[in-house]
């Protein structure tokens, strides 16, 4: 991705970090490394096996809400955190990687579904907050496209997917 963009805008420079969004610290130093950031685009998804709601294990549940929830809020809040530390006044875009599943009812993924509704719902609170001083937020939804993750619930010849190639534009912008 990261020549892809380069190539296609050679006056851009792309810097691609990669932490576990778990580890608080790597995430600080990465940010305060980084100097003045325009895009921030956070991902971030493990799911539970497929099982109904009810007899979703909480310790699993738990751990997806800290990876796919408190992680990419961690990210992003280090960044908004750096940015007033830095003073920075320059616009700054925050993508979230979202899903569909957390706007539409399939019981056996709920606890994905959960996690990834209300990281939707603090990009939401955010934008609100922030969006006056310089800051957008969006949640983004990729498509059903076939990955390492969707490959656990969805087997790879599924008629599901969609075009890998087709427009990602499937955009929630946060309301405010």
């Amino acid at each position: 991705m990261k020549a892809d963009l380069e190539s296609k805008y050679p006056s851009v420079e792309v810097t691609v970090y990669a932490a576990s969004v778990l580890d608080t610290a790597a995430i600080q130093r990465i940010v305060r490394s980084t100097g003045k950031i325009d895009f921030l685009v956070s991902a971030a998804a493990i799911c539970h096996h497929v099982t109904s709601t009810s007899t979703v294990d909480p310790a699993v549940l738990s751990e997806i809400l800290q990876t796919n929830t408190v992680g990419p809020f961690t990210v992003i809040s280090s960044v908004l955190h750096e940015r007033a530390i830095q003073g920075w006044d320059h616009d700054l875009k925050v993508i979230y990687i979202s899903s569909a599943l957390s706007h539409i009812h399939i019981s056996h993924l709920s606890g994905y579904a959960a996690s990834k509704a209300a990281m939707n719902l603090l990009n939401t609170h955010l934008h609100v907050q922030w969006n006056g001083r310089g800051v957008s937020f969006f949640s983004v939804h990729p498509g059903l496209i076939y990955t390492e993750l969707t490959g656990k619930v969805f087997p790879a010849d599924s008629p599901i997917w969609e075009d890998g190639t087709f427009s990602r534009s499937f955009t929630i912008p946060a309301r405010g």
